[in-house]
Protein backbone atom coordinates (compact mmCIF):
# COMPACT_ATOMS: atom_id res chain seq x y z
CA UNK A 1 0.00 0.00 0.00
CA UNK A 2 1.32 3.30 -0.94
CA UNK A 3 0.52 6.50 1.02
CA UNK A 4 1.26 9.93 1.26
CA UNK A 5 0.99 12.36 4.84
CA UNK A 6 1.20 15.92 4.66
CA UNK A 7 3.10 18.11 7.83
CA UNK A 8 4.08 21.41 8.71
CA UNK A 9 7.64 22.02 8.09
CA UNK A 10 7.62 23.88 11.20
CA UNK A 11 7.66 20.27 12.98
CA UNK A 12 9.73 18.56 10.70
CA UNK A 13 12.33 17.98 13.14
CA UNK A 14 9.71 16.39 14.95
CA UNK A 15 8.64 13.87 12.27
CA UNK A 16 12.54 13.25 11.92
CA UNK A 17 12.31 11.88 15.43
CA UNK A 18 9.93 9.02 14.81
CA UNK A 19 10.99 8.36 11.90
CA UNK A 20 14.72 7.86 13.07
CA UNK A 21 12.86 5.89 16.36
CA UNK A 22 13.72 2.49 17.49
CA UNK A 23 15.23 1.48 13.72
CA UNK A 24 14.88 -2.20 14.69
CA UNK A 25 11.63 -2.62 16.35
CA UNK A 26 8.66 -4.40 14.89
CA UNK A 27 6.75 -1.34 14.22
CA UNK A 28 9.71 1.00 12.66
CA UNK A 29 9.45 2.46 9.77
CA UNK A 30 12.94 1.40 8.78
CA UNK A 31 10.99 -1.66 8.16
CA UNK A 32 8.73 0.23 5.61
CA UNK A 33 9.73 2.24 2.63
CA UNK A 34 9.80 5.65 3.14
CA UNK A 35 10.74 9.29 1.84
CA UNK A 36 10.48 12.93 3.15
CA UNK A 37 9.83 15.13 0.42
CA UNK A 38 9.67 19.32 0.85
CA UNK A 39 6.53 20.49 -0.29
CA UNK A 40 8.35 22.73 -3.15
CA UNK A 41 10.44 19.53 -4.83
CA UNK A 42 7.15 17.67 -5.55
CA UNK A 43 4.84 20.67 -6.70
CA UNK A 44 2.89 20.48 -3.25
CA UNK A 45 2.14 23.38 -1.10
CA UNK A 46 5.22 24.74 0.11
CA UNK A 47 5.01 25.35 3.71
CA UNK A 48 4.69 21.35 3.76
CA UNK A 49 7.00 18.48 3.77
CA UNK A 50 5.26 15.00 2.40
CA UNK A 51 5.83 11.97 3.72
CA UNK A 52 5.89 8.42 1.43
CA UNK A 53 5.10 5.37 2.76
CA UNK A 54 5.13 2.02 1.26
CA UNK A 55 4.02 -1.23 3.31
CA UNK A 56 1.58 -3.92 3.87
CA UNK A 57 -1.26 -2.99 5.81
CA UNK A 58 -0.78 -4.49 8.89
CA UNK A 59 2.66 -2.51 9.62
CA UNK A 60 0.90 1.04 8.12
CA UNK A 61 -1.54 0.84 10.73
CA UNK A 62 0.76 0.69 13.55
CA UNK A 63 3.05 3.51 11.55
CA UNK A 64 0.00 5.60 11.72
CA UNK A 65 -0.02 5.54 15.30
CA UNK A 66 3.07 6.72 16.08
CA UNK A 67 2.90 9.34 13.49
CA UNK A 68 -0.36 10.29 15.96
CA UNK A 69 -1.59 14.13 14.96
CA UNK A 70 2.20 15.34 13.65
CA UNK A 71 1.15 14.35 10.27
CA UNK A 72 -2.18 13.61 8.38
CA UNK A 73 -3.14 11.84 4.81
CA UNK A 74 -2.85 14.11 2.58
CA UNK A 75 -5.94 14.76 -0.27
CA UNK A 76 -6.33 11.94 -2.86
CA UNK A 77 -4.73 14.76 -5.82
CA UNK A 78 -1.85 15.88 -4.37
CA UNK A 79 -1.02 12.17 -2.71
CA UNK A 80 -1.64 10.35 -6.49
CA UNK A 81 0.74 13.19 -7.74
CA UNK A 82 3.82 12.73 -5.49
CA UNK A 83 3.77 8.88 -5.92
CA UNK A 84 3.53 9.33 -9.22
CA UNK A 85 6.55 11.70 -9.41
CA UNK A 86 8.20 8.98 -6.57
CA UNK A 87 7.05 6.15 -8.76
CA UNK A 88 9.15 7.64 -11.63
CA UNK A 89 12.25 8.92 -10.22
CA UNK A 90 12.32 5.36 -8.64
CA UNK A 91 12.12 4.09 -12.27
CA UNK A 92 14.28 6.73 -13.48
CA UNK A 93 17.26 5.56 -11.32
CA UNK A 94 16.62 1.80 -12.09
CA UNK A 95 17.01 2.38 -15.51
CA UNK A 96 20.27 4.15 -14.86
CA UNK A 97 21.73 1.57 -12.93
CA UNK A 98 20.97 -0.81 -15.83
CA UNK A 99 23.18 1.75 -18.42
CA UNK A 100 26.22 2.07 -15.90
CA UNK A 101 26.31 -1.84 -15.50
CA UNK A 102 24.11 -3.18 -18.84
Amino acid sequence: MEIVYECENTKKKDLDKILADDPYGKYSFARASYQLKEGSFVDGEKDKCYLYVKTEDELLKELEKKLGELAKRTNKEIEEKIIKKINEEQDSAISGFGDIFG
